[in-house]
């Protein structure tokens, strides 16, 4: 079974995510923990890269992709790299991290916002004059854009449900 169907196992088979095999401080528990979720995000990413329907999306083109079997070996590799850094964060104690998909959506989400608020006319002027054309038609892409974030985050944040434990 692979590691994206069940809790990690470390090696003598049981879910060592409370009991640290490791003697370390604090500070090198946390540090570590943090550093093993940064690794873990960015090799699942990698594994979504070769695992999803494409390697093409709207406004980025993946070159030089690999023939299913290398992307196959690929995919196995990454699988036994995660095994690996679960392994060790069982080791450390590294418990896992809770985090709340409403603000990380309002997080990318303004982060978004603010880059495309770079992109009004009277912003894009740091980068030379701008046509009178081209500025009258990305104004309101840009305005219509934001607007829409601004309906999902009102959105989100309506439909948002109570963590267990915590009143409205």
């Amino acid at each position: 079974m692979s590691v994206f169907q069940k809790p990690p196992k470390s090696r003598n088979g049981e879910h060592a995510l409370s009991e640290s095999a490791l003697n370390l401080t604090e500070a090198q528990r946390r540090i570590i923990g943090s550093s093993l979720r940064v690794v873990e995000e960015r090799v699942l990413a990698c594994h979504s890269l070769l695992a999803g329907p494409g390697y093409n999306r709207r406004l980025v083109a993946y070159h030089d992709g690999y023939t299913p079997g290398q992307a196959k070996d690929l995919l196995r590799m990454l699988e036994s790299l995660l095994e690996t850094i679960y392994v060790l964060a069982d080791m450390a104690g590294v418990s896992p991290s809770r985090q709340s998909v409403h603000r990380h959506i309002a997080a990318s989400l303004a982060s978004a916002w603010e880059v495309l608020e770079d992109l009004r006319p009277r912003r894009l002027k740091a980068y030379g004059p701008v046509d009178t054309h081209a500025a009258s038609v990305v104004e309101p892409l840009i305005e219509e854009a934001t607007t829409r974030i601004r309906q999902i985050l009102d959105y989100s944040a309506s439909k948002r449900s109570t963590p267990p434990g915590r009143s409205a």
